[in-house]
């Protein structure tokens, strides 16, 4: 009978044992299949993370262009009302310089036509006093 408690016993060990074995395998399973689902998950968020982060920088260099294509077309627009300014003030400069000289070219020539104008007369003024003079009588200047 101690034998066949001893094989009982035994027999009841090498069952536990075994059970134990089993469960510690397929607690080992459970965990493998935990940390597989786990990294799979994992990686599936490291993805949309480098998806939006190649988002983000493809956002960020466009952005940027287009900040520097308006940078140029505001230095171009700027450059052009520039030229177009010089253009204009040269323009006008020439234009106040032509108006100047005809202004001293009228101002000389009307000068000189009122000098010719006082000469003529002077000269009428005489002529009328030559023929109108009385012999004998002395001309008063």
């Amino acid at each position: 009978e101690c034998e066949a408690l001893r094989l009982e016993k035994e027999a009841e060990s090498r069952a536990h044992a075994n059970e134990i074995g089993r469960l510690e395998a397929e607690q080992q399973q459970e965990l493998l299949d935990m940390e597989n689902k786990c990294n799979s998950k994992l990686m599936a968020e490291y993805e949309k993370f480098q998806e939006l982060q190649a988002k983000c920088d493809r956002a960020r260099s466009e952005f940027e262009q287009a900040m520097r294509r308006q940078e140029e077309n505001k230095d171009k627009a700027i450059g052009e009302l520039n030229e177009q300014w010089d253009r204009k003030v040269l323009e006008k400069a020439l234009q106040l310089a032509n108006i100047t000289s005809e202004k001293e070219e009228q101002s000389n020539e009307f000068s000189e036509t009122t000098r010719q104008i006082e000469i003529d007369s002077d000269r009428e003024i005489l002529s009328l006093k030559n023929r109108c003079v009385v012999p004998n009588h002395p001309v008063v200047p």
